[in-house]
């Protein structure tokens, strides 16, 4: 992602020869994120319910396979996260994406911090840090500009601590106490 100070963030893809305008806001793309780790929700349905959320209306005048191109063109180009594989496509041209199993390490998720069970520190730590109510950002606040300021939160937040004892390593701590505790810390 390229930021800048003179030119907005981008919210637009070109799509074969189609200008999608998107909603980049941050809640949304945290909705569109609840849709592709929900296991109950199936692809072809998940697909819909996230170019519904990200894409007015010009997505339904494209065949389902294409739809699904856009949404996969919408996470490269302007929310930059890996959209899950496409393993084959159902009697209907519906992708068929393999769900995410429970308890099963995801490559691109790596991190210390989870946008839904940590929402709590996050949004007290931008209060704390940016006096930035989250809740009254919604359909404001742009994702690429949540993304940097969550990633500059300073180290006095407590969503900072929280990432800094989850990304300690055990085995770097000598003292036994001090490893006994960051341990029930994680």
């Amino acid at each position: 992602m390229t930021f800048y100070l003179h030119k907005p963030c981008d919210d637009e893809v070109m799509f074969e020869g189609t200008l999608f305008h998107v909603d980049m806001s941050f809640d949304n793309i945290l909705d569109v994120f609840d849709i592709l780790e929900d296991p109950a929700i199936t692809d072809s349905v998940g697909a819909e319910m996230m170019l519904a959320l990200l894409v007015e209306t010009q997505h339904h005048i494209l065949p389902p396979i294409k739809r699904f191109e856009l949404l996969g063109a919408i996470f490269h180009e302007l929310i930059q996260e890996t959209m899950p594989e496409v393993v084959a496509y159902d009697v209907q041209g519906n992708p068929i994406i393999p769900k995410k199993v429970e308890g099963e390490e995801d490559e691109t998720l790596q991190q210390n911090y989870s946008l839904s069970h940590d929402a709590g520190f996050i949004y007290t730590s931008f209060m704390q840090a940016y006096h930035i109510d989250l809740h009254d950002q919604f359909g404001e606040l742009h994702w690429n500009k949540f993304k940097m300021l969550l990633r500059d939160l300073p180290d006095d937040t407590m969503f900072a601590r929280v990432v800094e004892i989850r990304q300690r390593k055990l085995s770097d701590i000598k003292d036994a106490k001090e490893r006994s505790h960051v341990k029930k810390l994680k």
